[in-house]
């Protein structure tokens, strides 16, 4: 039931489901001692691997917080049983692309295609196909920029594009966890 709301429909299906709205906020917002005012952050991941994601999925278990994990068709195979913790605890998890390479994601029909082939995977591992997807390191990166017609080509396939808009610079060596 989680991921329903992503999974493009079935030949059996005749509607369609979008992705959840969130519901606007018709009271004031109490503001705290300190001047600052609650606000709704969506925490949104790349990549997971054995290290830091169980203890990234504790934090946010302690927490009560949720969050979205846009993962590779790699890692699903090679971390099963974090995806599948990942659903079961109830976040949500997005297409990263078959590699998370985006020199292999040039052309429409190769960007499909690895989000496609990624979908099916995700099918085999957990009978669910979604439509959330985030093209590896964005649709805007140095290596890869969507075009308008790449973007259409994605919604017509039925995928709801999710991209990002701050970086943790985790990337760079020059930080640390």
């Amino acid at each position: 039931e989680l991921l329903a709301v992503y999974a493009p429909p079935t030949a059996d299906e005749t509607e369609t489901t979008d992705a959840p709205m969130t519901e606007p906020v018709t009271e004031p917002v109490d503001q705290p001692q300190d001047g600052y005012r609650s606000a709704t952050v969506y925490l949104t991941f790349e990549d997971i691997e054995d290290t830091n994601t169980p203890m990234l999925l504790d934090t946010l278990a302690a927490h009560k917080a949720k969050a979205t994990f846009f993962v590779s068709g790699e890692q699903m195979s090679e971390y099963p049983d974090l995806v599948l913790r990942i659903i079961t605890e109830g976040h949500a998890l997005g297409l990263h692309g078959m590699n998370g390479d985006e020199y292999s994601m040039q052309k429409t029909e190769d960007i499909l295609a690895s989000f496609d082939e990624e979908n099916e995977l995700l099918y085999a591992l957990i009978r669910r196909k979604v439509r959330l997807i985030r093209c590896p390191n964005g649709s805007r990166s140095g290596r890869l920029v969507l075009t308008d017609a790449q973007k259409t080509a994605l919604l017509d396939a039925g995928y709801i594009m999710w991209d990002w808009n701050i970086s943790a610079m985790d990337h760079d060596p020059a930080y640390s966890a």
